[in-house]
């Protein structure tokens, strides 16, 4: 704005007035409202044609307005985001708050205390052998390493689900340790109780990370 620059400003200020002209002709398509306000602000009439659009074309003698209102004000950060959560919301059901003592837990067994769980010894078994028993549609024989300083060997009813049964070689699974063993198919005896999980008709065995050491007791 120094009097040697007048001449310097003048010229960037006529550039920038051809340049917003030809803004709002190329965006009035689909910024129709903010088109016209530039051509206003400019003292242009509102009227466009994108066919004979010229940066050159900038009429003489116009008089833009000394000062205009801001077409696309500085928006409050805070208060945006307060709106766009509010429409991101809008019409979603309020969460209720947690409250655990109000949860109705599902259980399909009558409830037990802490005492009768602890009575339940869970460990980490390896599969080291399987098979299908002879016999038998559903029962698959394994033998397992659960930390006795000896296989153990359950018989378990999941031949359906693991038509492939040597997939089951090698992975940890969960088994209940202090089951009482019993006598099955009248010379088998099965030393405890393989721990799977069933939904929707699809049965799938406890494992753990291969990491666990066998016998380790599951708490």
């Amino acid at each position: 704005k120094e009097d040697g620059d007048k001449e310097q400003l003048a010229a960037v200020m006529a550039h920038l007035a051809a340049s917003l002209r030809v803004v709002a002709h190329l965006i009035q398509p689909f910024m129709m409202t903010t088109s016209n306000a530039i051509m206003e602000q400019l003292g242009l009439p509102v009227a466009f044609d994108l066919e004979n659009l010229e940066l050159s074309d900038f009429p003489e003698n116009v008089t833009v307005v000394s000062k205009g209102t801001p077409i696309f004000p500085r928006l409050d950060m805070d208060e945006e985001i307060a709106y766009i959560q509010s429409q991101m919301s809008a019409g979603k059901p309020q969460e209720k708050e947690w409250n655990p003592e109000e949860v109705d837990l599902k259980s399909e067994k009558d409830q037990i205390k802490f005492d009768d769980f602890d009575k339940v010894e869970i460990r980490v078994a390896e599969v080291k052998e399987v098979e299908k028993v002879e016999g038998s549609d559903k029962l698959l024989r394994f033998r397992l390493d659960a930390g006795d300083g000896e296989d153990r060997q359950i018989l378990s009813g999941i031949a359906k689900f693991y038509p492939n049964e040597q997939e089951l070689v090698g992975k940890k699974l969960q088994v209940v340790a202090n089951l009482k063993p019993r006598k099955m198919m009248k010379k088998y005896v099965s030393q405890g109780m393989i721990l799977s999980a069933e939904h929707d008709g699809k049965l799938t065995v406890l494992t753990v990370d291969p990491s666990v050491p066998n016998g380790s007791v599951i708490g």
